[in-house]
C-alpha cells in the first residue's frame, strides 16, 4: 500500500470544490452508505481522488455534476480510464453501489482508504474491470453490491511504475478523435 498526504492548501481547495459540487447535485441521486453527511462523503472521496492523481500526474475531474461522474475518474494519456474507489475505513473491499458489473465502466478500478490523519490516503490496489467481473461476489452492503476482496486486488506499485513510463497527456487539438490504445500492465493486456 502507498500513502499519500495533501497539504493544507491542497485540502482546502478540494473542501472548497466539494461544496460547489455538492450545491450541483440533484438531491437523492448519492449511492453512497453511510452516516457521513453527503457533503463530508464528498469531501473525503474528492480529497482521495485527487491525491491518487498526485501520486500518478494526472489531473482529476471536478466539474460540478448534477449527478456524479458516471464511474470515470481519470484517463491516462494512452486512453485508459480510472475509477477510483474510495472506502470509509480501511479493510473495507472494492465494490460497486450495485450488483449491476455495467456501472464498472472504467478500464481500471484503484481502491483508496482513508488513514488516521484528515488529509492521508492509502492506494490500496487496483483491478481490470474484466478480472472485477470474473472475481466479484453479490453481497447485501445497503442493498444488493458487487464487491472483489482487497486482498485479491494488484499491488500499487504496478500501476504506479508504469504510469511513470507513460508520455505526458498531448493538449487535445481542435478536430482530434480520443484514441485508445491497449497497454501490456503486470502481465495482462488492458484496454
Amino acid at each position: 500500500m502507498t500513502e499519500i498526504i495533501l497539504n493544507l492548501t491542497q485540502y482546502n481547495h478540494i473542501v472548497t470544490l466539494a461544496q460547489q459540487r455538492q450545491a450541483a447535485k440533484i438531491a437523492g441521486t448519492s449511492k453512497k452508505y453511510s452516516s457521513s453527511s453527503d457533503l463530508e462523503i464528498t469531501i473525503k472521496g474528492m480529497s482521495a481522488e485527487f491525491a491518487f492523481g498526485l501520486l500518478l500526474g494526472l489531473q482529476p475531474d471536478f466539474d460540478a455534476k448534477t449527478t456524479g461522474d458516471q464511474g470515470i475518474d481519470f484517463v491516462l494519456p494512452n486512453g485508459v480510464t480510472i475509477d477510483a474507489k474510495f472506502r470509509g475505513k480501511q479493510g473495507q473491499d472494492f465494490a460497486l453501489h450495485s450488483d449491476d458489473i455495467a456501472e464498472f465502466k472504467a478500464d481500471l478500478g484503484v481502491l483508496l482508504w482513508p488513514t488516521k490523519y484528515q488529509r492521508s490516503f492509502k492506494f490500496v490496489g487496483w483491478i481490470k474491470r474484466e478480472t472485477f467481473a470474473a472475481k466479484a461476489r453479490r453481497i447485501k452492503l445497503a442493498g444488493w453490491r458487487l464487491v472483489v476482496p482487497w486482498q485479491e486486488m494488484r499491488d500499487p506499485s504496478t500501476l504506479i511504475a508504469y504510469t511513470k513510463k507513460l508520455p505526458k497527456a498531448p493538449q487535445p487539438q481542435q478536430n482530434d478523435a480520443p484514441t485508445h490504445t491497449p497497454i501490456y500492465l503486470g502481465g495482462e493486456w488492458i484496454g
